[in-house]
C-alpha cells in the first residue's frame, strides 16, 4: 500500500495557515490538518474513487444575502478535497488520541470548552456580563470583548488526530452534543451565528462520515441543518454579521450529502421576506 509523501509537492490543493486561526475555506482547514499531521506517524494512503457531488442550486436573483452558486461550487469542491485528506493522512493504529466516549456528554463538553457545563444561574452571569452601554459595545466590537475565557473557557481545536479515529456513527453522535450546545445563549452573544469553534468541529466532523450515512444518520443530520437556519434567522433579527459558520453545515448537508430540499427551506425562511425582522 502507498505511503502519503513525506516531503515535497503536496498531492492535494493547500492554502496558507489562517492569521488568526479561523480557516476561511476547505483549504485553510487543510493547511491546519497537514500542519498538525507533520508530528503524526506513517500515513497510509488507501485508493478510493470520490462520488460526484451536485451543489444547491443557484438562487433567485435579489438574494444578496444567500451564498451564491459559484461559493457553494467552490466550496463544495473544497469540502471534497478535506475529506479525502481527512480518510488518507490517518495515524497509524498504535497511536490513538485520549478522548471520552461519544456518549459522555459532560466530559465532552469539559474536552471541548476547557470546562464543566454551567448551570442556569451561571449562564445568567455570562449574560449580563456580556451586555453593556453603547459605547462598551462598540469597544467590545473592535477588541472581541465578550470574551468567555473570562468565565473558565479554554476551547479545544478540532484536530486530525481526534477526527482521523471516529467512524461515522461517532461522528454523527457527537453533532448531536454540537448541536444543542451551539444553542446555549452564552454563545450566541457575540456577532457569529455559530460560535468559530463549534462551527470548526461540526465542519470537521462532517469531514469524517462515510459517502453511505443510514437513513436514521441522515435524519439527525438534517435536525442539525434545521438547528442552523433557526440560529440564522435569530441572527438576522439581531444584525448578527458572521454567519459563515452556519453555512457551511448547511452547503456540505445540500451539496456534499444530497439534502437539496434543506437549501429550499433556508432559501424560503432567509430569502427576501423570509425571516427577517418583522
Amino acid at each position: 500500500m502507498p505511503r502519503a509523501p513525506e516531503g515535497g509537492q503536496p498531492s492535494l490543493p493547500v492554502g496558507t495557515l489562517p492569521v488568526d486561526g479561523i480557516p476561511r475555506d476547505g483549504e485553510e482547514y487543510l493547511a491546519m490538518v497537514r500542519a498538525e499531521a507533520q508530528n503524526a506517524p506513517s500515513i497510509l494512503v488507501h485508493a478510493m474513487e470520490e462520488a460526484p457531488l451536485a451543489t444547491p442550486a443557484p438562487q433567485p436573483e435579489g438574494d444578496a444575502r444567500m451564498p451564491t452558486h459559484a461559493w457553494c461550487t467552490v466550496f463544495v469542491e473544497r469540502f471534497k478535497r478535506l475529506r479525502y485528506s481527512v480518510r488518507v493522512l490517518r495515524p497509524t493504529g498504535t497511536v490513538r488520541a485520549r478522548i471520552p466516549g461519544v456518549h459522555e456528554e459532560s466530559r465532552w463538553y469539559a474536552y471541548v470548552h476547557g470546562r464543566a457545563a454551567p448551570n442556569e444561574d451561571e449562564r445568567q452571569r455570562m449574560l449580563v456580563s456580556g451586555a453593556g452601554s453603547d459605547s462598551e459595545s462598540e469597544v467590545s466590537e473592535l477588541l472581541d470583548a465578550h470574551d468567555l475565557t473570562a468565565h473558565g473557557y479554554r476551547f479545544r481545536e478540532p484536530s486530525l488526530a481526534v477526527l482521523a479515529q471516529l467512524d461515522t456513527r461517532e461522528a454523527v453522535a457527537l453533532t448531536k452534543l454540537f448541536r444543542k450546545w451551539m444553542q446555549h445563549a452564552q454563545f450566541t452573544q457575540g456577532d457569529a451565528v455559530l460560535h468559530p469553534v463549534h462551527a470548526r468541529w461540526l465542519f470537521g466532523l462532517l469531514a469524517c462520515l462515510d459517502d453511505d450515512v443510514s437513513g436514521e444518520d441522515m435524519a439527525s443530520l438534517r435536525v442539525l441543518a434545521r438547528a442552523c437556519i433557526k440560529c440564522l434567522v435569530r441572527a438576522r433579527q439581531q444584525s448578527t454579521q458572521h454567519e459563515g459558520g452556519a453555512w457551511m453545515i448547511l452547503v456540505v448537508l445540500a451539496g456534499v450529502c444530497g439534502q437539496r430540499d434543506l437549501w429550499d427551506e433556508a432559501q424560503a425562511r432567509l430569502g427576501p421576506g423570509g425571516g427577517g425582522p418583522a
